[in-house]
C-alpha cells in the first residue's frame, strides 16, 4: 500500500487530457495509485456538467474540484460539499464590461447550468468543446441566481489590454480574475474568469485534504498552466507536463513528459521513488 492515505490532484486540459483524449498510461497509473491506497481527484476551471463525460471514464473517482477551486463536488453523495459564489455587487461587472466592449462573449455558471449573457462565436466554440448546452439570457433573467463563476472568451490575438483596462476601472467587493485558455484544431482561445476572491485550486486542495483527513506530506498535484500555480505550491510534491510554460516548470518538483504521452503516469512513477 505504497500510496495509503495519499491524495493526487490533477488538472484536466493539457495535463491529464490532450485534445479530448486521456492516455491509456494515465488510466493505468491512476488505477495503480488508487489500488495502492491513494485517492485521485481532478481539478479544473470547468463546471461539473463539463466533466461528466470525463468522470464516467474513471472507476474510483469520488471528488472533483471545479470552478478553479470555487467548488468541491462529492460523487458519493452527488452534491457539492464546498461552494463559493460571486457577490451581488461584483456580478454586475460583466454588464459594465459589455458597455465598454459590446461584442465580447460572456458566460455565466450557476451550479450545473451555463448561460450566455452575450453570445459570441468564441463562447459557442468553448461551450461545444466542453460539451455544454448554454441558454442565451439577459442579465435580469439570471441576476437573482447564485453565480459560481463568470467569464469572457475570445480568439487569441484580441487585445487583452482592453479587458484589463475595464477591470482596473471597476470597484470589486470580493472577486478576482484568472486567465483561461484552450486550443482546438490549431486555433487558440483566451479568456478571463471572474471568481470569488480566495477561490483557487490551492485553497480547494487544502480544503479537500481536510475533508478526507489526508496527513501532512501526502498531497501531490500536477498541472500545466497559470491557474494551477496555487495548487502546485500547496501540494507537498508537485509536477507539470513538459509542454508547460517555463514559469510553471520553475515551481514544481518534477517535470514529466508530454501530456499526450501520459504526464500523470510519469508523475506517479516519480512518486514511487520520491516518498
Amino acid at each position: 500500500m505504497k500510496f495509503k492515505d495519499c491524495l493526487l490532484v490533477s488538472d484536466i486540459d493539457g495535463t491529464l487530457m490532450e485534445r479530448g483524449k486521456i492516455s491509456h498510461r494515465n488510466f493505468e497509473a491512476i488505477d495503480e495509485f488508487v489500488s495502492q491506497g491513494g485517492t485521485f481527484c481532478i481539478a479544473t476551471g470547468r463546471c461539473t456538467s463539463a466533466i461528466e463525460h470525463i468522470v464516467c471514464e474513471f472507476k474510483h473517482l469520488t471528488h472533483s474540484i471545479v470552478y478553479n477551486g470555487g467548488t468541491i463536488y462529492d460523487y458519493t453523495v452527488d452534491k457539492p460539499v464546498f461552494e463559493t459564489y460571486l457577490s451581488e455587487e461584483d456580478k454586475t461587472f460583466f454588464n459594465f464590461l459589455l458597455e465598454k466592449i459590446p461584442d465580447m462573449g460572456v458566460e455565466v455558471y450557476c451550479g450545473k447550468d451555463v448561460y450566455l449573457l452575450n453570445y459570441s462565436k468564441a463562447c459557442q466554440v468553448h461551450c461545444d468543446y466542453e460539451h455544454l448546452k448554454p441558454k442565451i439570457v439577459t442579465y435580469d433573467e439570471i441576476s437573482h441566481l447564485k453565480w459560481n463563476k463568470a467569464m469572457c472568451f475570445y480568439y487569441a490575438g484580441f487585445d487583452e489590454n482592453k479587458i484589463e483596462q475595464v477591470i482596473s476601472e471597476f470597484e470589486f467587493v470580493n472577486s478576482s480574475f484568472t486567465k483561461a485558455a484552450f486550443e482546438l484544431d490549431g486555433i487558440y482561445y483566451r479568456g478571463y474568469e471572474q471568481l470569488p476572491r480566495g477561490a483557487h485550486k490551492g485553497f480547494a486542495l487544502k480544503k479537500l485534504s481536510e475533508l478526507l483527513g489526508i496527513p501532512e506530506g501526502k498531497t501531490f498535484s500536477i498541472g500545466d498552466y497559470y491557474n494551477d500555480v496555487e495548487m502546485l505550491n500547496a501540494a507537498d510534491i508537485s509536477s507539470c507536463p513538459s509542454g508547460s510554460p517555463q514559469e510553471i516548470k520553475d515551481c514544481v518538483d518534477f517535470v514529466g513528459g508530454p501530456c499526450a504521452n501520459g504526464a500523470v503516469a510519469d508523475f506517479v512513477e516519480y512518486l514511487k521513488t520520491a516518498i
